[in-house]
């Protein structure tokens, strides 16, 4: 088998998928694709698209399937067989998730999901320490993070179960101190 040059982050918003996914970039050297960036830029544009994705992301919803889809499938088929991808924020809906595995298996690109996992409040907690120091809108209010968590609990815990069934999930304790989860991040990929 190939070794893995291939991981989506998934977790709750807070959970530390960001800070996780930008430390195994810059340690490994991978291309580093974050979907939150992406929309944030498109929410800052002067047209209709960007009146669209501003509306949705300052209500704190999701984006549409379809709009996670594309930017992942374009990023994917950019690198080539031996280079590092990390995806941050992608697979958060079982039709994405199958999605991701029918765009892998055609690649012939094994791939980890690595699910950081924390309790709601510590979600909570994260999500506004977070909010105070980038000023985000999709997070700005304690009905926003309500709905950002339970957005998270309806779509992306069922794509879980998608990616628990093609035996590539893996899911760490993301209580624990920054360097600690790291460490157990870089041993999935050793």
């Amino acid at each position: 088998m190939r070794p893995i040059k291939t991981v989506l982050f998934t977790g709750k918003p807070g959970s530390g998928k960001g800070t996780q996914a930008a430390r195994v970039a810059r340690d490994l050297d991978w291309k580093h694709v974050v979907s939150g960036d992406y929309f944030r830029t498109l929410a800052k544009r002067d047209d209709r698209v960007g009146s669209l994705v501003r509306a949705v992301y300052d209500s704190g919803s999701f984006l549409p399937s379809w709009f996670i889809t594309e930017l992942f499938v374009r990023n994917a088929l950019s690198v080539g067989p031996d280079e590092g991808i990390i995806f941050d924020g992608f697979g958060r809906s079982p039709r994405q998730a199958e999605e991701m595995q029918d765009v892998f298996s055609f690649l012939d690109r094994p791939y980890l999901v690595l699910n950081l996992e924390v309790h709601d409040d510590v979600a909570r907690a994260r999500i506004q320490e977070r909010d105070i120091l980038e000023k985000r809108t999709d997070s700005d209010t304690p009905e926003k993070i309500a709905l950002r968590l339970a957005a998270y609990a309806d779509q992306s815990r069922p794509a879980l179960r998608v990616f628990e069934k093609n035996n590539v999930l893996y899911r760490i304790n993301a209580e624990r101190s920054v360097e600690d989860v790291h460490a157990d991040v870089l041993s999935l990929l050793a």
